[in-house]
């Protein structure tokens, strides 16, 4: 094989692996994701409407602007972290959509807000797991405490298994500080 041709190969098995959306990286291998809010019987809703909104960096209710209709022009990136277990689990907010990473689970949960006919609003979406083939459907709650800044999540497979035990999470900095050696795993 010439030099020319493994570069050609080289480059084009790394193009590729930069651009997979398959299995392991909660795809689909279309790009799309796996479940969407019609998988849930959901449709899509204002997470600016939401109890927790004022927490989670709303453009609308921090700028004093009108309503914006769908598509949601939703919140801020906005992130959280529990802090009393070190930092294991991360939720990320941004627009009306959801990213939360629970490290010592190697588990990655993405969602959309959204409310079904049965006014059930929630983060509808998938999980993975680093290893596993395929994603699962899955919904993440979210509800404020009684201190500002502090919000609980519980991750919920389709069938009501709890994937994730109810976590109270902080907001973080909005600027990353170095952060402190995170906790060992359980």
């Amino acid at each position: 094989m010439t030099a020319t041709l493994r570069f050609i190969v080289a480059t084009t098995a790394l193009a590729w692996t930069l651009t997979a959306c398959g299995p392991g990286s909660a795809g689909t291998g279309t790009g799309a994701p796996a479940y969407t809010l019609a998988d849930f019987g959901a449709t899509a809703s204002d997470v600016c409407a939401t109890p927790f909104a004022a927490q989670i960096g709303c453009a609308r209710l921090t700028s004093g602007g009108p309503s914006v209709p769908p598509p949601f022009q939703g919140a801020n990136l906005t992130t959280y972290a529990d802090s009393a277990a070190g930092g294991q689990i991360t939720v990320a907010f941004e627009a009306n959509s959801v990213r939360l990473e629970a490290r010592c689970q190697r588990l990655v949960f993405v969602g959309d807000w959204g409310i079904t006919a049965a006014r059930d609003a929630r983060f509808f979406g998938q999980y993975t797991v680093e290893g596993q083939a395929a994603p699962v459907a899955a919904s993440l709650s979210v509800a404020t405490t009684p201190v500002f800044g502090q919000l609980q999540v519980t991750l919920s497979d389709t069938a009501g298994r709890t994937v994730l035990a109810v976590t109270v999470v902080q907001r973080t900095a909005a600027i990353p500080t170095p952060a402190p050696v995170p906790a060992l795993c359980p």
